[in-house]
């Protein structure tokens, strides 16, 4: 049996791209929540905490801060063999397997939970020594699942992120400054950038971007 603990938005994007068939059991500490989501997806399965023993794998999806006050309470419901996967990106594993006897593995996303969905594509990382069948076989297809280090998928999102929100934001001073529309900026904000990054990595930009492109490499010689 496997468990999802967390309802947030990283679940809910796993649940959503997720491609297992069979019974999906979520605890969170709001039963309602579970309930509600059970309308869009009847895969769902409120879990009781007296039935924790019965499960095999833990997919923790708590926010970092949650993680620790979760195990405290309930790691001594589940048997003795039980795997837990750590997912919060901000939390590393050792932290948490120095105040707990249970055995937790890192799996950490690469990229973002809600854009994973739209692209219907996930990317999971997880030591190279630990096991990744019981990790494939329950998420399924759309997840690509490789063996790496917590450090890397951290460094990675975190430079990831700075770099996307400081290119946004001047693109946004750039264009107001320019005298550009309000809507005409948000759409540009939300198009071309996404639409130039996607087109970029499959090598398929248009003659537009192209010469855009050269430009910019032609510069980048000359300095």
């Amino acid at each position: 049996m496997n468990l999802i603990v967390g309802l947030g938005k990283l679940a809910q994007s796993v649940l959503k791209l997720c491609s297992y068939k069979e019974e999906i059991f979520v605890y969170t500490r709001k039963k309602q929540k579970v309930e509600d989501f059970q309308k869009l997806d009847n895969r769902i399965v409120y879990l009781e905490p007296r039935n924790f023993n019965k499960v095999r794998h833990v997919l923790l999806m708590l926010p970092a801060n949650n993680v620790i006050p979760f195990l405290n309470t309930y790691e001594k419901y589940f048997r003795d063999d039980v795997k837990i996967y750590l997912f919060a990106t901000a939390l590393h594993s050792n932290e948490v397997n120095k105040l707990f006897s249970k055995k937790i593995i890192p799996c950490k996303l690469a990229g973002h939970a809600k854009q994973m969905v739209e692209d219907q594509n996930g990317l999971f990382v997880v030591p190279i020594q630990e096991e990744i069948e019981p990790l494939r076989n329950f998420l399924g297809e759309n997840f690509t699942i490789v063996n790496g280090t917590e450090k890397e998928v951290l460094l990675a999102n975190t430079i990831g992120t700075k770099a996307s929100i400081e290119m946004v934001l001047k693109l946004e001073e750039e264009l107001i400054k320019s005298g550009v529309q309000p809507i005409v900026i948000r759409q540009t904000l939300s198009q071309i950038t996404r639409g130039n990054v996607k087109a970029y990595l499959n090598n398929d930009l248009g003659d537009f971007a192209k010469n855009i492109v050269q430009q910019i490499t032609l510069r980048g010689k000359e300095e």
